[in-house]
């Protein structure tokens, strides 16, 4: 029973590992995709988020910190708030694959979460340190949606789909004494802390006041 179980597991991961990897049919022998997928590598913050509902309020945009990040085929949504998928988290397996020859250019975000795997259908647009996506978010395996790819930049009326736009991160390199700074306050952050208080106003940014928990 426990080698059934063993082959169950391993048929389970080889099946997911080949849904997570790029298709064979998204050019990627071409020139145009080696370069897009080259310019895609790095982290990417939104600074635009709309769908037929309007668009996402940008002082929300820059308290979330909202940005996606991609490294090799991985996909990453990153955030400061609780359920996004930092690295090195557990809980979403997500990668991409794209079609630079396609017209528009297209994208399939996979997400494994748990035990559910679903591709989300995108155009996507790179012009140098500008990206724009649009995406269709319905990537459920039996949902009728699930197969629709968006046609055009501006979200179609009576769909859910989603135009993101992009500025690239451009990390800048710290100087010696920011160096120093960083690793003092670093030290001194080691250890539990236990929070006294929290407070969300309007759109600001959350204020929160932590205490260093005691050990017993």
């Amino acid at each position: 029973m426990i080698k059934e179980a063993a082959m169950a597991l391993t048929a389970f991961v080889l099946l997911a590992v080949s849904m997570l990897s790029p298709g064979d049919d998204q050019g990627k022998e071409s020139a145009e995709y080696r370069r897009d997928m080259a310019a895609l590598q790095g982290t990417w913050k939104v600074v635009n988020r709309e769908g037929t509902e309007g668009k996402l309020d940008k002082k929300f945009l820059e308290m979330v910190g909202f940005r996606w990040k991609f490294d090799g085929t991985r996909f990453y949504s990153l955030g400061n708030f609780q359920g996004f998928n930092e690295v090195g988290s557990s809980n979403d397996v997500s990668s991409f694959s794209i079609d630079a020859d396609a017209k528009p250019k297209t994208m399939d975000i996979r997400w494994m979460r748990g035990k559910m795997f679903t591709v989300e259908k995108c155009i996507y647009e790179l012009n140098g340190d500008r990206l724009r996506i649009c995406q269709n978010p319905h990537g459920e395996p039996g949902d009728p949606e699930s197969k629709r790819r968006p046609k055009s930049f501006e979200p179609e009326r009576g769909t859910h789909d989603t135009l993101y736009e992009f500025e690239r991160v451009v990390q800048r390199a710290l100087t010696v004494q920011e160096n120093g700074d960083a690793k003092k306050d670093l030290d001194r952050m080691q250890g539990s802390w236990r929070v006294v208080s929290s407070q969300v106003a309007d759109e600001k940014a959350s204020m929160m006041k932590s205490r260093r928990g005691k050990s017993r």
